[in-house]
């Protein structure tokens, strides 16, 4: 699972720059269809969809990056610096943080300084109070306090709702005016206007930083208090006492960020001139196109800033084949060509390549294991697995999973592409450079490149080899491979015998129906040891049902011996070992039906007759 800083950054990157169109095709939308709808009802329906459209979007658009990072790890960038999603994550936490703790602490001072400081209504008011809420409909309980930190009159709470009156129009104010008062107010409260607003601060929060968004924001509040307005026209049935009752109020000067509906909110004037003028649409401002379009075209370009270095990695290798094409690769590469074409895809590499060096590193064994103390198919350094891990933001990593093949695959195959990344000036070099790089470190090759150093004898051995064979991906057969093989059988050629005893099964030999047989069965007592063949050091040791205790050891650079059903082994992974060197025991462990050693010669992955290598067991 990948829950780490770098992928939750690079996911509300993604939202945020995604969010940038979404909010500016919503509030086009919303400019065109508008004007043509009569009701105000409509209108703040039509607004108010639109509005919570984006922020669901955005947190969609969020949870859809992050599930997508998830499942192909993706990587982030190795330049030096902040990456750019880093740093617009937190500039978005820190907006929202500031635009949230102001709904906040509005709420705070709504619940602290206005409604536990408020004061109870007289009873007269409370009977007008409780008659105006029968005429309205509205059954629920509702509260009606009075307080002295308000100018106007207001209704708030999400649970228990509440209406709030300034305590001003305790005395003086005219029934009719009071009634225009809880009508207003119980409307709202009716069509549950009051959540309505909690959303919006929500809303409003995500999306802070989005113009065409604040724009929606702005537009279903007016369109919400010029529905109420039509609605209390109705019940009261005179416009003019209306008007009159809105302009007995005078404008509020408190917070508007307070999560509450005031009653002189939504363009105080306008709503006045609105209903003496008879007109029952809205008059929504008209949206500042000129301002969004700057805007996207500035979230454009830092689309194009932050994946710029992502396309150029994609160019880099813009032909790459995600497909294995090698018709000569050996079985023991070839069991993992699903986990190679799928590494090669994730990170835009060729999966030609990250065969060839899953081939030259490992031969194909998962458990491998070098002197040095590289691990598994592409030979991945622990410390080098700890850092792509925290590089990626994958939580948990421990460097026993770089046994494990499909996590080893993608390590390397991400790996080589942050190398083609690195050296992406240097398009005519690239593979070279990559190579080396994955070989002998990033460092080197650039001091190399800079005329300081010079590659080491076994990096250009590596590259050489892997290049050569690459030009021949083609072909039907690897000459270079061809004679990598004939000069190591040259070089080895004084093998002794692993064990003394007596041979039981040959190299090639056909039992039944079963396939030949891959190695030279030698039956010994049991406990009789068993001694590495040439020098070399131990690839792998382990266990399991077939090859019981095993130990393989790697030879000169393409050669393994391996030595199954073993009573006990007597090295580790990564030991280095002498010619005649006892490696373990002769048993019975494992597919096996009697004390014997089965014994295996391969190169770069493929079972040959020991006899190749001047061996001849009797």
């Amino acid at each position: 699972m990948i829950d780490g800083i770098p992928t939750l950054s690079a996911a509300l990157f993604h939202a945020i720059l995604h969010s940038i169109w979404q909010g500016c095709i919503l509030a086009i939308a919303f400019a065109v269809v508008s004007p043509r709808l009569r009701s105000s009802h409509s209108r703040y329906l039509l607004a108010m969809s639109l509005f919570l459209t984006a922020p669901i979007a955005f947190v969609a658009t969020f949870i859809h990056a992050l599930s997508q990072l998830a499942t192909v790890a993706q990587p982030v960038s190795m330049s030096a610096g902040p990456p750019l999603a880093t740093v617009f994550a937190s500039a978005w936490c820190i907006g929202a943080i500031f635009v949230g703790g102001r709904f906040f602490f509005g709420w705070i001072w709504l619940r602290l300084v206005i409604i536990r400081r408020s004061t109870a209504v007289p009873a007269s008011i409370e009977r007008l109070f409780a008659a105006t809420k029968e005429a309205v409909g509205v059954s629920c309980r509702i509260g009606l306090r009075a307080s002295n930190s308000i100018v106007s009159p207001m209704a708030t709470g999400v649970i228990k709702p509440i209406v709030v009156l300034p305590a001003s129009m305790l005395s003086g104010t005219p029934p009719n005016v009071l009634t225009a008062v809880f009508v207003h107010e119980l409307l709202h409260l009716r069509r549950f206007d009051h959540i309505a607003v909690f959303v919006q601060a929500v809303g409003e929060t995500l999306l802070f930083y989005h113009p065409a968004v604040h724009w929606l924001s702005a537009e279903s509040r007016r369109a919400r208090e010029y529905r109420c307005d039509d609605e209390s026209i109705r019940h009261l049935g005179d416009r003019y006492d209306y008007a009159r009752a809105l302009l007995s109020i005078e404008e509020s000067a408190g917070d508007r960020m307070a999560p509450a509906l005031m009653m002189n909110g939504g363009e105080f004037m306008n709503r006045v001139e609105r209903i003496l003028g008879g007109d029952t649409r809205s008059s929504s401002a008209r949206p500042h196109f000129s301002g969004m379009l700057v805007f996207a075209c500035a979230a454009l370009l830092t689309y194009s800033m932050s994946f710029g270095n992502d396309a150029r990695r994609d160019g880099i290798d813009a032909h790459a084949q995600h497909t294995l094409t090698i018709s000569w690769l050996p079985p023991s590469v070839t069991q993992w060509q699903g986990m190679i074409e799928g590494a090669a895809e994730r990170h835009n590499v060729s999966a030609d390549v990250l065969a060839l060096m899953l081939l030259v590193e490992s031969h194909g064994e998962a458990l491998a294991t070098s002197s040095g103390g590289a691990r598994g198919l592409m030979q991945v350094m622990p410390k080098t697995g700890m850092a792509i891990a925290e590089e990626r933001g994958i939580a948990g990593f421990d460097t026993a999973q770089l046994f494990d093949p499909a996590t080893n695959i993608d390590f390397g195959a991400w790996y080589l592409a942050q190398m083609m990344e690195r050296f992406s000036d240097q398009p005519g070099r690239l593979h070279e450079l990559a190579i080396s790089a994955y070989n002998a470190g990033p460092g080197h090759v650039s001091a190399y490149l800079s005329g300081t150093t010079s590659l080491p004898d076994e990096t250009v051995g590596y590259k050489n080899m892997l290049l050569s064979m690459l030009s021949e991906a083609d072909k039907d057969r690897s000459l270079v491979l061809e004679g990598r093989k004939a000069e190591l059988r040259e070089r080895l050629s004084d093998l002794i015998a692993p064990v003394e005893g007596r041979v039981s099964s040959r190299f090639g030999d056909q039992h039944g129906s079963k396939a030949a047989h891959r190695g030279v069965d030698i039956v010994a007592p049991l406990g009789a040891p068993v001694v590495a063949p040439v020098g070399g050091h131990v690839r792998s040791v382990g266990v399991d049902d077939k090859r019981g205790k095993f130990v393989t050891v790697a030879h000169l650079y393409g050669v393994e011996s391996h030595y199954y059903h073993l009573s006990e082994v007597s090295v580790n992974a990564g030991d280095p070992v002498k010619s005649g060197e006892t490696l373990g025991a002769v048993g019975n462990s494992g597919a096996s039906s009697g004390p014997h050693l089965h014994f295996e010669m391969r190169e770069f992955g493929q079972p040959v007759s020991p006899a190749l290598y001047g061996l001849v067991l009797e």
